[in-house]
């Protein structure tokens, strides 16, 4: 199998080709990443103990959500518990650490005009959400 890269235009036959590049070519190397046109990142901070809307989709269109990435600061000073929600159903529950991470990529369909809410169960807490997402014309 061959893999197509930008490296000078050339075909990569093995991983041994791959890493006999040097980090000149690998700088100077433009990336070729294929992504639906329709595929839109997204990020937002909550720092509220409410429920904070960090998606909105257009009128008309629902989301669908295809990553999900939290993260709490070291500055924070407790743990909290993040819920995220689309169109008012959990979609996920998770404790986040001082710091703390979660990331999970599965598709999640939410209705029509249905916002993605992420909620923090302590307030001045802030929780770093990154989204990858479609809206899409249910």
């Amino acid at each position: 199998m061959t893999l197509r890269n930008a490296f000078e235009g050339m075909a990569v036959e093995s991983k041994q080709q791959i890493d006999a590049l040097t980090n000149t070519q690998l700088r100077a190397a433009a990336l070729n990443v294929e992504v639906a046109d329709d595929l839109v990142t997204g990020t937002s901070a909550v720092t509220s103990g409410a429920s904070t809307i960090v998606l909105t989709p257009t009128a008309g269109k629902a989301i669908r959500l295809k990553w999900v990435h939290l993260a709490t600061s070291e500055n924070n000073t407790a743990e909290t518990i993040a819920t995220v929600k689309l169109g008012g159903v959990v979609m996920y529950q998770t404790p986040l650490g001082v710091p703390g991470i979660f990331a999970h990529k599965a598709v999640r369909v939410g209705g029509l005009n249905q916002t993605l809410v992420v909620e923090s169960s302590v307030s001045a807490q802030a929780i770093y959400v990154n989204v990858d997402y479609e809206e899409f014309q249910p």
